[in-house]
């Protein structure tokens, strides 16, 4: 019986379709981005990065990140939502507590004084409307 050639994919990042070619049978090899940058030419189209990510799999010293499961995928998920939603917290507290000044309402750094400042907003709303 012939044996069929082993199949490999090349691919930059994805792990949803990685998991899927890998199901059906496929070799994946994951080009981590940071590694596949320097291959990259002028031109971003699709034909030039097939080329680069072609050039740099075939280089004996690439490497190769594994696919990430699913369960890896949904924690490095969270992990980012979580990280967003800090950010946009911090955004918002900075932003209310340089309104306020603009009033004479002088609060230290923290969320945790956040509450002070709103209890002073709402003793006086005329003084500072």
């Amino acid at each position: 019986m012939r044996r069929m050639p082993e199949r490999y994919f090349v691919q930059l990042g994805a792990a949803c379709p990685g998991r899927e070619l890998a199901r059906v049978g496929h070799t994946l090899r994951l080009i981590a981005p940071q590694h596949a940058k320097p291959f990259l030419k002028l031109g971003k189209n699709d034909r030039a990065d097939a080329e680069a990510f072609s050039g740099a799999a075939s280089r004996p010293s690439m490497f190769f990140v594994p696919v990430k499961s699913a369960e890896t995928q949904a924690i490095t998920m969270a992990q980012s939502m979580r990280q967003q939603s800090v950010s946009q917290r911090t955004a918002m507290v900075n932003a209310l507590r340089g309104h306020a000044r603009e009033f004479g309402l002088v609060i230290g750094l923290g969320t945790h004084k956040v509450a002070a400042l709103l209890a002073m907003i709402a003793e006086a709303p005329e003084a500072h409307a």
